[in-house]
């Protein structure tokens, strides 16, 4: 992936993308940069009254405006959301704007500008799976299970997406062979995910609805939000009329790690097991990240082995209830446990733009 020191000046900006051109023979993963580059320095330097009020419409229920941007300069999950906001607003609303930008792109024929240009009516704004067979790279919309297969400027993304299997947040755009992919983030679709996708036949109103739901579930998005390690509690409480799934899930996202675990389908399998076994032990005083820990530990190599237990250490209680009472189910798991070292790694993010 190229990397550039942050540009001073449209100048340097537009000096970046020839060079970019001429290193590259993809120019639409170059335009995608250059929209990205561009825009990014005209709201850094110029008032923008249209995007502040599309964002603060989008967070004002959790988020105050101003604050909102002062976090987001010190928090990765909030730029990266900001960043994707920002571009899903550039081509989808900012007309003038996106035009602008793309007639003022270095070394774009005049077929590839029509391409782009159209752009704002082709792009798939959606959660997607992702399906990797060597180098071949293909998304699943989970709206309509519409395949598309998506190209990388780094030849070291299929690789990396084939190690977290999660689903992502995006938008695709399509070039004269096939798709690419903006800023993604990582995510798990709740129960009644399909129903705000298919709440209307509408095109905006579907993508904003998705926004909305994406803020709404992500608790890294939260305005209280800590990274998993410093967080004290997050209650065991279940919400009313929340069915078990989502309860499970709502539970999960509290740590990225686990969100992003290539076993993830059968972690939660394992957790809504243990949600319905241990009805009784889920209440509003309790504290969630224990039997996270725990549930970790049980996913984890070696932990079969172990026989030093604290039973007044909660990850460890709950660990021995759970091998205790559901000794099949933990068996069952034998074969998705991993090396402790992956709960410990630096978090991944997926930049797939550029």
């Amino acid at each position: 992936m190229t990397h550039f020191d942050a540009p001073q000046s449209l100048a340097e900006i537009k000096e970046v993308l020839r060079k970019a051109m001429a290193v590259n023979n993809d120019p639409y993963t170059v335009a995608l940069l250059g929209l990205n580059m561009r825009y990014t320095f005209t709201l850094n330097t110029e008032s923008n009254d249209g995007f502040a009020k599309f964002l603060a419409k989008r967070i004002g229920n959790r988020y105050d405006l101003d604050d909102f941007l002062l976090d987001s300069q010190e928090s990765e999950a909030l730029d990266s959301y900001l960043q994707v906001l920002a571009m899903y607003y550039l081509i989808s609303e900012d007309t003038q704007q996106f035009q602008k930008i793309v007639n003022w792109m270095p070394s774009l024929t005049s077929a590839q500008k029509q391409v782009i240009l159209n752009w704002p009516k082709n792009m798939v704004f959606s959660v997607f799976k992702t399906f990797v067979e060597k180098d071949s790279v293909t998304f699943q919309d989970i709206k309509d299970e519409k395949i598309y297969s998506v190209s990388f400027a780094d030849p070291n993304m299929p690789s990396e997406l084939a190690k977290y299997d999660t689903p992502l947040l995006t938008f695709i755009v399509p070039t004269d062979t096939d798709y690419l992919s903006t800023m993604a983030l990582s995510c798990q679709p709740t129960e009644d995910l399909k129903k705000v996708l298919n709440a209307t036949n509408n095109k905006k109103q579907a993508e904003l609805a998705l926004i909305d739901w994406f803020f709404s579930t992500a608790p890294e998005l939260s305005e209280n939000y800590d990274e998993f390690s410093e967080q004290s509690f997050y209650s065991l409480a279940r919400g009313k009329n929340e069915s078990t799934t989502d309860f499970a899930r709502r539970l999960l996202r509290q740590d990225e790690k686990i969100i992003r675990f290539k076993y993830y389908d059968q972690f939660e399998a394992f957790t809504i097991k243990v949600i319905e076994t241990f009805p009784q032990m889920f209440f509003q005083a309790a504290n969630a990240f224990p039997l996270l820990l725990a549930l970790e530990q049980l996913f984890t190599i070696g932990s079969e082995t172990n026989d030093f237990f604290d039973q007044n250490y909660l990850p460890d209680f709950w660990e021995l209830l759970i091998r205790e009472h559901l000794a099949k189910e933990v068996k069952a798991i034998k074969s998705y446990r991993i090396s402790e070292d992956y709960w410990d790694e630096e978090d991944f993010e997926l930049d797939l733009g550029f």
